[in-house]
């Protein structure tokens, strides 16, 4: 309908167009009633074409924001939901007395992935804690040695 509207529009534009071309160069009352005519159907159809955009539910920037927002805050949950992966092991396969084989048994094969995501953060964190804690030790040891230097100094220069 939309479509229809807007070329029935653009259609009146080019009519009108030429309407006041004419009525430009030979202003006579048969052209001033059809430029009449056909502002007034074109005004209709402007007005069922502001209709149809009313009807449309707008939605503001900031409530598609929020939504984005709101998408990005479930999208990252789901990054730190744990995983579950399953998969099945080799299937063990036994044959009847006839030759026919027989699925005797699938093992599934369960990894926790968020688990050991978790305990290799974890690791990481206790080794990058460690190294701090080493250059702390490290630099207190080296204030201690200028302190000890400077006392030996001080007490030459007396």
């Amino acid at each position: 309908m939309k479509q229809k509207l807007l070329t029935d529009i653009e259609l009146d534009v080019h009519e009108l167009k030429y309407l006041m071309d004419s009525f430009t160069k030979e202003p006579t009352p048969t052209l001033s009633e059809l430029l009449k005519r056909s502002i007034t159907r074109m005004q209709g159809r402007l007005e069922e074409l502001q209709q149809e955009v009313d009807a449309v539910q707008v939605i503001s920037p900031s409530a598609v924001e929020e939504t984005a927002e709101e998408e990005d805050e479930v999208a990252g949950s789901e990054e730190d939901s744990p995983v579950i992966i399953q998969s099945l092991e080799s299937v063990v396969v036994k044959e009847d007395e006839e030759g026919e084989a027989i699925v005797a048994e699938e093992k599934p094969v369960v990894i926790a992935a968020a688990a050991e995501t978790a305990a290799a953060e974890e690791e990481e964190e206790e080794a990058e804690a460690a190294a701090a804690a080493e250059e702390e030790e490290e630099e207190e040891e080296g204030k201690k040695r200028n302190r000890q230097l400077l006392r030996n100094l001080s007490l030459k220069l007396l």
